[in-house]
């Protein structure tokens, strides 16, 4: 690291040391310095305009003999840049050789920092203007006066159309950055006053625009031979106008992007103005569009502290030219063409303060579309959830229909099982009448002649026959019901109405065949007072049953889960209490 640095920039030495492979790359086949040099021609006519001398400079000893080959007092450094957000074409070591050179402050390390590989750009990272009036130590003196330099170092920022194809939804226009750096070199002697000569005006410019270069020659070969310091702020003039350039043709694109966006927004409409919540129509607004509208969004404050910057960068500059021609010798000639410098500059920051209150008012368009868009789709909701609203009302009456149908096939059940008890009963009933009938009408009972009945010799056949059948008959249906397993229901299928149960029972061998009946206790008095009550005590009762025989969970009165017992075989014994179908509604 070269050693102007001081001993009080450790910080920004260590800074350099890291930016360095981000920053400097020299190119092959290209030129790392461009340097000009503004002469007088070699004529008697002083109006004629003065010769610009170009020359590239790849190397420390080729800037050494540009800088001491000649006296003239006005040079101009320029170094390119590929494309954007790469890194400048020149070496780390001449880079540093020449801010040596040059005598160039430290702060302009912080316009250098801006420049090199990057994935995105951070508005907050480019500093403001900064300037500093110094003496110069260590040098010749000049007709027993000082020597004093006037730096100046600061960004400026201007937007372009890009030159290449734009992907989907990308915007044409980026924003890009010109480094500049001024130092004008003085000599102050008691003889003229303590009034300053100029020595040498020095300009190092990163990455300028196109524009600039094409003009940059034509701007300084119109210069009279015969003026000192005209060109340098001609040539600020000209920096800061092609960096206003683009600005609002940017901001009018800006504003068609975001016009575009919040019509979508003001012009949807509500289907029926009577309904309380009617739905949007023709609002066709998706994630896309937000986003793009955030981008707007971004892209607009991005523009506030662009301009804001530019706005005092300019202002900053124009105090800092006018200070500086305060100190020189001007004839009367300069004097009239720095005026007219100066009125441009005013001209300059006039535009910026512009540019910075539609950046602003910019802004609050894009706050307040984002608010009628945040509003509409807040909208959206509550209609959405109007409609939800009105689905869970009809899914409750439905609900309640079903319920109640539900409590018909219930009572439907019970008055179909009392009817079938009747009927078992009366079966019962006549049983032994229609066995006896049976036997008697069979050959092995005869009637005499006399009236007297007589069994025949073969009535054991009967019994012979019969007993064997029923016994067999008795063995099968027991080993179907010893072999024969009922798996439950699944944990999360099992279930927990009463006609569900009903279902469960009914369709196992079990139910039908089972002979172990288990009788419930009779219901309380309290418990008879309405057929309800009635068949929700037995309801529970009959839960209650199932789950102590591991047939189903079942709730409690609290709404908790009740956990059934195990996987249970058919050598348990699973009943259905006789009693409840014999329920009957009470009347009172």
């Amino acid at each position: 690291m070269t050693s102007y640095f001081g001993l009080d920039n450790e910080t920004l030495t260590a800074k350099v040391n890291i930016e360095s492979p981000d920053l400097f790359e020299a190119k092959v086949g290209a030129a790392q310095l461009l340097a000009k040099q503004v002469c007088k021609r070699t004529c008697q006519d002083i109006t004629s305009g003065c010769v610009v001398r170009t020359k590239e400079i790849n190397g420390v000893s080729e800037l050494d003999a540009f800088r001491n080959g000649s006296n003239h007092p006005f040079e101009i450094f320029t170094i390119n840049q590929e494309r954007s957000w790469t890194t400048l074409n020149i070496s780390r070591c001449l880079f540093e050789e020449l801010l040596c050179r040059c005598n160039v402050f430290p702060d302009f390390w912080k316009c250098v920092f801006t420049f090199g590989r990057k994935s995105r750009e951070n508005e907050f990272q480019f500093p403001g203007f900064r300037a500093r009036r110094a003496k110069l130590t260590g040098l010749t003196k000049v007709d027993s006066g000082d020597k004093y330099i006037n730096e100046a170092a600061y960004v400026l920022r201007r937007v372009e159309l890009k030159n290449r194809a734009l992907g989907n939804g990308e915007s044409p226009w980026a924003i890009r950055q010109t480094g500049v750096y001024s130092g004008m070199v003085t000599s102050a002697s008691p003889d003229d006053g303590f009034k300053s000569k100029l020595s040498r005006f020095t300009f190092i410019l990163l990455a300028p625009s196109s524009n600039i270069s094409r003009h940059l020659d034509i701007c300084l070969e119109t210069s009279s031979p015969s003026e000192s310091f005209i060109p340098a702020w001609n040539l600020k003039l000209l920096l800061v106008g092609d960096s206003f350039r683009n600005w609002l043709d940017y901001m009018a694109y800006l504003e068609d992007q975001l016009t575009e966006q919040s019509n979508d927004v003001v012009l949807a409409t509500v289907g029926s103005k009577k309904e309380n919540l009617a739905p949007l129509e023709d609002f066709n607004i998706n994630f896309e569009d937000r986003q793009n509208l955030k981008i707007i969004e971004d892209a607009i404050v991005d523009l506030q502290v662009v301009v804001s910057t530019m706005l005092k960068t300019v202002k900053g500059l124009y105090k800092h030219c006018e200070k500086s021609s305060e100190e020189l010798i001007v004839t009367h000639e300069e004097r009239e063409k720095l005026g007219l410098i100066f009125e441009e500059f005013k001209h300059f920051v006039s535009d910026a303060e512009m540019y910075l209150e539609r950046a602003a008012a910019l802004k609050d368009k894009a706050a307040s579309t984002a608010r009628l868009l945040s509003d509409l789709l807040s909208y959206e909701e509550a209609v959405a959830l109007k409609d939800l609203t009105k689905e869970t009302q009809l899914l409750s009456q439905e609900s309640q229909l079903e319920s109640k149908s539900m409590h018909q096939l219930t009572e439907r059940s019970t008055k179909d099982a009392a009817a079938v008890k009747i009927l078992t009963i009366i079966m019962l009933i006549y049983l032994p009448f229609t066995l006896v009938a049976n036997f008697f009408s069979t050959q092995f009972v005869a009637t005499n002649d006399d009236g007297h009945m007589k069994l025949a010799e073969n009535v054991w056949l009967l019994a012979a026959i019969a007993i064997p059948f029923t016994i067999f008959t008795l063995m099968l249906w027991a080993g179907w019901v010893h072999f024969t397993k009922i798996a439950p229901p699944p944990q999360n299928n099992r279930p927990t109405t009463l006609p569900a149960i009903l279902r469960c029972r009914q369709s196992s061998w079990k139910f039908i065949v089972t002979s172990t009946k288990k009788r419930l206790p009779s219901p309380p008095k309290a418990a008879s007072s309405g057929s309800f009550t009635t068949i929700n005590y037995w309801k529970k009762k009959s839960l209650q049953h199932d789950l102590e025989k591991g047939c189903l969970p079942y709730e409690d009165e609290n709404g908790s889960s009740l956990q059934s017992s195990p996987q249970f075989t058919m050598r348990e014994a699973v009943t259905w209490p006789s009693t409840a179908t014999t329920i009957q509604p009470s009347h009172n």
